[in-house]
């Protein structure tokens, strides 16, 4: 016979509040917030694991508060042209109490429409006035697998790492970084040949005269 489960008495347990700092990958997921058209984010597998152990999230509060924005140099994104060079990086980097879904992603996509002239700086404030724009902009989001949350800080609170567990996750993260460098490095030597390939030098198909891509 089947046996029955006994639902779970909260009362019977004491309660006190557990941060829980997590690090992953996302790109073998489809985003971190839950979902309603998948399972597969990074939100949904921690709500599994922790159903098993009874934390509901207790999210209450949707408005969000970003306390700072900015756009810098990436570091190692490329330095031997300084701003000239073609593999050099820039990041985006905001600071929040909490983010909504696909808020960055958003933010991210006004951004490269600025920078490509499709959109004017002005249209920030103009989607601020949520008077005026009270829904999400129809516009495509930028690509997921830039997006990293890389810290989360609480008041009277200090992390402890056990030693075990940080062995492991600098030598993965090693291995993986030693993988996607290999293969980055791939990549930029053959760009760079093809910078020396000969094409003609003018558009018409009587032209003659060559010259090297990279000088375009």
């Amino acid at each position: 016979k089947t046996r029955q489960r006994r639902p779970f008495d909260f009362g019977a347990c004491s309660r006190r509040h557990v941060a829980l700092k997590v690090a992953y990958l996302g790109w073998g997921y489809q985003g971190f917030a839950s979902q309603e058209n998948t399972r597969n984010t990074v939100e949904e597998k921690l709500f599994e694991a922790l159903t098993k152990t009874r934390v509901a999230n207790g999210v209450v509060n949707f408005q969000r508060t970003i306390l700072s924005a900015s756009v810098t140099w990436a570091e190692g994104g490329g330095e031997e042209l300084g701003s000239q060079d073609p593999f050099r990086l820039y990041q985006f980097e905001v600071t929040g109490q909490a983010f909504l879904y696909h808020q960055v992603r958003c933010m991210m996509a006004i951004l490269f429409l600025i920078g490509q002239r499709m959109e004017s700086p002005e249209v920030i404030d103009e989607l601020l006035d949520v008077e005026k724009n009270p829904r999400k902009p129809q516009y495509s989001m930028a690509v997921e697998f830039p997006l990293v949350l890389y810290d989360c800080t609480f008041a009277n609170l200090r992390w402890l790492y056990g030693r075990d567990v940080q062995t492991f996750n600098v030598t993965h993260l090693q291995q993986l970084w030693a993988q996607h460098a290999v293969k980055a490095q791939a990549l930029r030597h053959m760009l760079r040949g093809l910078d020396a390939a000969p094409v003609a030098a003018g558009e018409g198909k009587g032209c003659s005269s060559t010259i090297l891509w990279g000088d375009l």
